[in-house]
């Protein structure tokens, strides 16, 4: 709520924090199909592979040191299922005990975690197997999600099934940027049906599993879902404003609606009931970037959510990404309908000079509020990313962190942005002087 003195609050115990994964920070991560996919030249923009990342897999007390340096009261990190079950049905002990030690040590900085399960790598030999594109993989994501739980789950309150699984679709099956860069476009829905049956059986699994820690309150599960925000370029042109709505559709709306229904919809009219799926999140984790205008190209008609070769409106980041605050806003509105509570569980920039970040999240700060003002249930807001990492097919050169790395003597140092953010999370409020400070 916004005081007679200009201060927005936050509600008592709201999360404050920020995200890594842990392919992108631990280093060392060898045995899954990224590793692989570094090898092949060209897939890394900058020529870069992985290598020891941040090497947070050692350092990780120092970074969360870090983390409660800023006010940070959650952090949201993945466990790496190639370290934890290196060969099918072998579960490595000492990889178990690493994230024991890991959930230990935020618990020692009162830190809540959020776990997720997926962040887009495969063991080799899953990806060997097929990876989703192979029913299999609905069991194997169970016994590992079942696995998980048994032995870490005393410690976690909230998890995460999948990380943006629209985004792993686009970007591994028709862009191929991603393993395993397979162009199997009609067998998308069995991919996705795949994605889905597996994030159902991870939630049944945690919450049945669950109920062997009658001293711990039953956890959150849920899944991350990337929503951008998408608007017609001309918006006096209707083929236009159908392009936006069908990107909209496809891409923010499609996988939740299954979720929310159990009926998987297909483009006829067709469909499939999947009952064991539906209502399967207890709360949304949202993932918000950018916006992207686009329009509607007769002689090349724009595809299944490609994004549009259009100019942006507005400052940009280093990625060449809009910034648009009002778009946090918007995706909160479109999340109302689900009817559960939303974490916010990335939103960040590219700005490797730090010249953005602090009114970035000061803007979209402002603009979460705002849809809380109107009855959205966001219960938290973590930033990505905690530090410098590897950005994927982009390698080191965006640099998202609130803390910049060098990744040759592996020193963290804390960007102004940092302190900015830290007094929203110690103080649980946006303050007009500090309005001020980020101008």
């Amino acid at each position: 709520m916004e005081n007679s003195t200009g201060v927005l609050k936050f509600p008592d115990g709201f999360l404050w924090g920020a995200t890594t994964s842990s392919y992108q920070v631990e280093g060392g991560n060898t045995n899954n199909d990224w590793w692989q996919w570094e090898q092949i030249p060209g897939k890394i923009a900058d020529g870069s592979r992985c290598g020891l990342a941040c090497d947070h897999y050692h350092l990780y007390q120092s970074d969360f040191d870090i983390a409660k340096e800023l006010g940070h009261n959650a952090h949201r990190f993945s466990l790496e299922w190639s370290r934890i079950e290196p060969r099918q049905g072998k579960w490595d002990e000492k990889a178990i005990a690493h994230y024991r030690n890991v959930l230990s040590a935020l618990k020692q900085r009162q830190i809540a975690p959020l776990v997720t399960l997926f962040h887009f790598t495969l063991p080799v030999w899953a990806s060997k197997e097929g990876g989703f594109e192979n029913p299999k993989i609905v069991y194997f994501f169970q016994r590992f999600a079942t696995k998980v739980c048994a032995e870490l789950g005393q410690n976690v309150d909230y998890w995460l099934t999948l990380n943006e699984p629209m985004v792993y679709i686009y970007m591994g099956y028709i862009v191929k940027k991603w393993p395993p860069g397979r162009n199997i476009r009609l067998k998308i829905i069995k991919v996705l049906q795949n994605m889905l049956r597996a994030h159902a059986q991870a939630y049944w699994a945690i919450h049945r599993t669950s109920q062997n820690f009658p001293d711990r309150k039953n956890p959150l599960v849920g899944l991350t879902k990337y929503i951008r925000i998408f608007q017609p370029y001309n918006k006096s042109s209707l083929l236009d404003r159908a392009s936006a709505r069908l990107k909209d559709y496809f891409f923010n709306h499609y996988i939740l609606d299954i979720i929310s229904t159990g009926s998987m919809k297909l483009l006829l009219g067709l469909g499939r009931a999947l009952p064991e799926i539906k209502k399967t999140f207890d709360f949304i984790g949202l993932d918000y970037y950018t916006r992207e205008l686009t329009g509607f190209n007769l002689s090349k008609p724009s595809q299944f959510f490609r994004e549009s070769n259009l100019s942006r409106e507005g400052d940009v980041s280093d990625s060449g990404w809009e910034i648009y605050p009002e778009g946090i806003y918007l995706s909160l509105i479109k999340l109302k309908k689900y009817g559960v509570p939303v974490i916010v569980t990335e939103n960040g920039l590219a700005d490797k000079e730090d010249k953005k970040r602090s009114r970035f999240i000061v803007d979209h700060l402002i603009q979460v509020h705002r849809a809380m003002e109107e009855g959205i249930d966001v219960r938290g807001y973590l930033h990505w990313s905690l530090m410098d990492n590897f950005e994927w097919q982009e390698g080191f050169l965006p640099r998202f962190g609130l803390a910049e790395v060098d990744y040759t003597t592996q020193k963290r140092t804390l960007r102004p942005s940092a302190h900015i953010f830290a007094r929203i999370c110690k103080t649980n409020q946006i303050t007009p002087h500090l309005l001020r400070d980020t101008l």
